[in-house]
């Protein structure tokens, strides 16, 4: 299998992607919840019966806008400091990998646990659904990524503050300074 070449650039170059597309979904997320907050607060003051439903669902999805660009920004902050060179480049070995649980409810949509991976010297790493690499040799899920690691493989891992921001698995790609 022929590796690809990781760069501090690439690393930086994805940083950027998942940025965009973060922020992305954000804004459709506030406009939803805007939409939502106007026709919760027409339909249910038009009928008059019930006022107080309506400030309270209107309410709920206020504090989603609120919330949403203080995460954004949270984040931001993180992958800004990645950006600017400030990241460390180690790595590890794998100790152990959690594949995500997938539980079924009779009254909740189905959900689910992340998929975990576990490193010998800087602990946990968790893959939240979404996809990776943004490479262009390799598009990989979180799924993935645990299927194709092996326990003793080593990663390399991006390191802010001495937390794993992202990890590249050494059969994959190779470090090039």
């Amino acid at each position: 299998m022929q590796k690809e070449v990781l760069t501090r650039e690439k690393i930086k170059y994805n940083c950027k992607a998942e940025f965009y597309t973060l922020f992305f979904n954000a804004i459709k997320l506030i406009i939803f919840c805007i939409l939502v907050i106007l026709f919760t607060f027409f339909w249910f003051s038009s009928l008059l019966s019930m006022p107080k439903l309506a400030w309270f669902l209107s309410s709920i999805f206020f504090l989603i806008i609120i919330l949403i660009p203080i995460s954004v920004l949270i984040q931001y902050k993180q992958l800004r400091l990645i950006y600017n060179n400030k990241f460390n480049i180690v790595r590890d070995k794998l100790v152990s990998c959690q594949e995500k649980e997938i539980y079924h409810h009779p009254k909740l949509r189905i959900f689910s646990t992340p998929n975990t991976l576990h490193f010998k010297l800087y602990g946990k790493y968790l893959l939240f659904p979404g996809k990776y690499y943004k490479s262009s040799k390799y598009k990989m899920s979180d799924d993935g990524i645990v299927n194709t690691a092996l326990i003793d493989d080593e990663f390399y891992l991006i390191l802010v503050k001495n937390k794993i921001v992202y990890v590249y698995n050494t059969k994959l790609f190779e470090l090039q300074e």
